[in-house]
């Protein structure tokens, strides 16, 4: 399991990681747009105590929407059937289809488990979903054997059935209807596979639903056009995403709400080349290098919204300098000194200030509030026996005012108190569920 140290952090870091790594891209400037990808922006009127004070209700609510006894059945599930059967293979028979699976459905209460252990929402949605292509040659009714699934029924269905640790019967469930246009593979003979269009997927633990979740894909591939819907019910949790992916552009977008009350939403944009073409993507599936994701996807954009409240916008223009940027070493293998790595490190900085961009806003307005940072930081470790030394890329938050705190900092040092202890408080109530 993932150790998260501060829950305090979940709220800023997370987000900003989801926009900043979501697939999105920069296209032509529109109207009112700079050349680093925003819109022109406002000079916030707020002090650099009165954003703290903003980010700091902000997190209390979002903490508060929370509560692991409202996902307590699931969380004791995804966590014994972790410990018990997600170390099976698939079904023998699965190895005869072209698109074989690396995991059954119920490898979704794995993924379930795992966003809402590390309260990791944005991806709730695509990961309680299951889509199979060929789905005919999954069917059937399969229950855990001594290493592997093992099919012991008929079904038209997709059916995993197992025993929760009180022996009580899990049903997991993939149903499919409609269908696709038909895309022909070869190997030693060629094949025609006609994929389904939707499907339906649930976890029923001892006659109760805990998850409940729908697909709709819709694919082109002559056209070279895919459109992907899947909205899901997990607990008192509800999810939704969208992706729609041409050759030079994908957009996706998606909510996350909680009790009926939306907690978060983003967009994302994609542009680049081939992105909607079989063999493009079979390629990047299959032992690319960096240079082939550099060529097929270029700029991104993404915008996460947290309650209306709390607006955190992205815009990556070069995937390349990322890449080369963070895959450099700084360190005392590759300089002779550490003002050379430190200079070289501080070099990559400014590369990636360019390359990667995001801001914070709140209440929906214009002015922002804080932007996304990068200087050089250095760990260090010495002792009579060995001793080593290292320059990283250290992302800060940089106030209006010109005060910058490292994510660390900002977040420890007493400045965060109250949300520290909201978030710890939170974090130890699900940590206990996962022993």
């Amino acid at each position: 399991m993932i150790e998260l140290k501060k829950w305090a952090r979940i709220l800023l870091v997370s987000v900003l990681a989801t926009g900043m790594t979501a697939c999105g891209e920069d296209g032509p400037a529109e109207d009112g747009a700079n050349d680093n990808g925003f819109n022109n922006d406002g000079t916030s009127g707020l002090t650099q105590e009165q954003q703290k004070q903003h980010l700091e209700s902000v997190a209390i609510e979002v903490s508060q929407m929370f509560d692991s006894n409202d996902q307590r059945e699931l969380i004791d599930l995804a966590n014994y059937w972790e410990r018990t059967y997600s170390g099976l293979d698939i079904p023998r028979e699965w190895d005869e289809a072209a698109s074989t699976p690396l995991y059954t459905p119920a490898h979704v209460l794995g993924k379930i488990g795992k966003a809402l252990r590390c309260g990791d929402m944005s991806t709730l949605a695509y990961g309680s979903c299951s889509y199979y292509y060929e789905f005919g040659k999954f069917t059937g009714i399969y229950e855990p054997g001594r290493y592997e699934w093992v099919k012991v029924g008929d079904s038209d269905d997709i059916v995993f059935r197992f025993n929760n640790a009180n022996g009580a019967q899990v049903v997991v469930t993939v149903k499919a209807s409609g269908r696709n246009g038909e895309f022909v593979y070869e190997d030693y003979d060629k094949h025609t596979v006609v994929a389904p269009k939707f499907m339906e997927g649930t976890i029923v633990e001892n006659g109760k639903t805990l998850v409940h979740s729908k697909v709709e894909l819709n694919l082109d591939e002559a056209g070279h056009h895919v459109n992907y819907n899947a909205t899901a019910e997990i607990c008192n949790i509800s999810v939704q995403s969208v992706m729609d992916a041409t050759d030079t552009k994908i957009t996706s977008n998606g909510s996350v709400a909680v009790d009926g009350r939306i907690f978060a939403k983003y967009d994302a944009t994609v542009n680049g080349q081939g992105m909607a073409t079989r063999s493009e993507i079979e390629h990047l599936l299959d032992g690319a290098t960096d240079d082939d994701f550099c060529r097929v996807f270029k700029t991104a954009n993404a915008d996460v919204d947290i309650l209306g409240k709390l607006q955190v916008k992205a815009r990556m223009t070069d995937l390349r300098t990322i890449i080369d940027v963070l895959d450099e070493c700084y360190d005392d293998e590759e300089f002779d000194s550490k003002a050379q790595a430190q200079e070289a490190c501080k070099n990559g900085c400014n590369r990636l200030a360019e390359a990667l961009k995001g801001r914070l806003y709140f209440n929906g307005s214009s002015d922002m509030e804080a932007e996304i940072v990068y200087t050089p930081a250095l760990d260090e470790y010495e002792s009579i026996y060995y001793s080593w030394w290292e320059w990283y890329v250290d992302p800060q938050i940089k106030f209006a005012d010109g005060t910058t705190y490292s994510f660390e900092g900002y977040f420890t040092d007493g400045r965060f108190a109250s949300v520290e202890n909201t978030w710890t408080n939170l974090w130890n109530s699900y940590k206990q569920l996962w022993r």
